[in-house]
Formats: C-alpha cells, sequence, structure tokens
C-alpha cells in the first residue's frame, strides 16, 4: 500500500472543468494535485515537480496524449512515472496508440467511469511504490541480476557502474557521479530518490559499506585495508557507520568467518 503519511502528487492535464471538479472530488485530500491545461503547461510541471502520476483525459487530441506520453517516457528522469489517460475515444486505433505510447493505463468508454479511474490510479501508485521498496533492497545486486530491460533498472544499472568502478576514490560523491552521467545534481538526487528513497549520499556509503563488509567476510584483510579499497580515509567514520549498520564492528565482523 501506498503510505498513507506521504502524499502522492497527481497531475492533471485536463481543460474540461465539470469533468475536473469531478476528479478533484473523488481524489479528495488523498493525494496532492497540480493542474496544467495543456500538454505545454504539463511539461513544465512534470519538469520542475515530478509527480508521482500523471493523468490525461481527452479534452487533448489522442495525437497529443501520446506525444506527451512518448516525452515521458522517453525523458530519463521521468520515465517511471505512470501514465492514466480517461477517453470517450474507443476506436482500437485509439488503443493500439496508446500501447505504442507506452500509456500505462488508457481508459476507453463512451462516458467516463470515474470509479474505474480512481481504482486504477490507485493501483497504479501502489505498483510504483512497491517497486521503490523492491529496488531500495536490492540495489546492490550484481549487474547481472538486474534485468537492464525496464528503464529504471538500466539507470541503476549504469549508476552502481559508476559508482562501484569508482568506489576507491574517496572524492566519489553526487558532484562525481553528475558529471560521469552528464546528469544536474537536482535531477540525479530526484531520480534516485524516486528509485531507490535514499538520498545519492546514502546511496555510496550504502555501497561503500557492503562492499567493505563483503571483504571482510571473504578477505584476510585488515580493517584500514578494507578502508582503502572502499575509499573512506576516516577510522572512526568507518566504525561508527559500519556497527550502526551491521550491528558489530568491523574487527569483530571480520572475526565471525
Amino acid at each position: 500500500m501506498v503510505n498513507a503519511e506521504v502524499q502522492s502528487s497527481i497531475l492533471l492535464v485536463l481543460s474540461n472543468e465539470e469533468l475536473r471538479d469531478d476528479i478533484l472530488d473523488i481524489l479528495g485530500v488523498s493525494y496532492r494535485v497540480r493542474l496544467a491545461q495543456n500538454a505545454t503547461f504539463a511539461k513544465e510541471v512534470l519538469t520542475e515537480y515530478r509527480p508521482n502520476l500523471v493523468a490525461i483525459d481527452d479534452s487533448l487530441s489522442m495525437s497529443e496524449v501520446c506525444k506527451l506520453s512518448i516525452w515521458i517516457k522517453s525523458n530519463v528522469l521521468l520515465d517511471h512515472i505512470p501514465v492514466l489517460v480517461l477517453s470517450t475515444n474507443t476506436s482500437e486505433e485509439a488503443k493500439l496508440d496508446a500501447a505504442s505510447a507506452q500509456i500505462d493505463a488508457f481508459l476507453a468508454s463512451d462516458t467516463h467511469n470515474l470509479t474505474l479511474f480512481y481504482l486504477v490510479l490507485r493501483n497504479l501508485l501502489e505498483a510504483v511504490e512497491k517497486q521503490r521498496l523492491w529496488y531500495s533492497k536490492n540495489y546492490l545486486k550484481e549487474t547481472r541480476q538486474l534485468k537492464a530491460g525496464r528503464k529504471d533498472e538500466a539507470f541503476l544499472v549504469g549508476l552502481n557502474r559508476i559508482v562501484n568502478s569508482n568506489i576507491q576514490n574517496a572524492a566519489l560523491d553526487i558532484n562525481f557521479v553528475c558529471r560521469e552521467m552528464g546528469i544536474s545534481r537536482t535531477n540525479l538526487y530526484s531520480k534516485v530518490k524516486t528509485v531507490t528513497g535514499m538520498g545519492m549520499a546514502v546511496f555510496i556509503r550504502e555501497n561503500r559499506l557492503n562492499l567493505a563488509a563483503k571483504l571482510l567476510m571473504e578477505q584476510d584483510m585488515y580493517t584500514n585495508e578494507v578502508m582503502s579499497m572502499v575509499g573512506i580515509q576516516s577510522h572512526s567514520y568507518f566504525s561508527k557507520a559500519f556497527k550502526k549498520k551491521f550491528g558489530v564492528s568491523p574487527s569483530s565482523f571480520g572475526n565471525h568467518k
């Protein structure tokens, strides 16, 4: 289930005032909602705020709906955001166009079924949250274990590759990764936070500590050697962070092998 204490944000792209008011009524206080009357304004909102879901009605033409969805799905910073379309266009051509544009849910009916709209919207948000939780637990898997066919997984594969190949570098930080990936600090932080639930600094630290634990368990190495291998220079910081994560000091952990 989506965490009820943290409201998901919804971008509604529609100009039909009556439908807009009906949708706002059913969303109630459960979600934070932003409105956009056209695709141009929707792109501005998406770029600045990155909502958890985009819902579009057929006040846009089918062509505009598909172009907006393709724009979202082709942007590495936005491609995780589900797109939900509520349409009265029930033609087979419209359904095929929606599938081609990677629209996550295309609700086509002669009349707008807002109960179905709400249920599908809620299910899409819960699926995104479950995926985020899965990534937060599994992001340290070997690259070959991740299914790089999905864009979020491909993003994590690339991120892990950069972090792990530079893990010995004490200067490895968010600015270093930004330069390597050609992405702004704000955008990188937002993407990593959305996909894994962690900030970039925590993501790097967790990589360092997990590698340190692996080296202590599998290799005959002293603590100072392990610190050097994972790019940590302060012995006190390493001991404190390691004990907080694993419950024992690095030296005690190594003696468990």
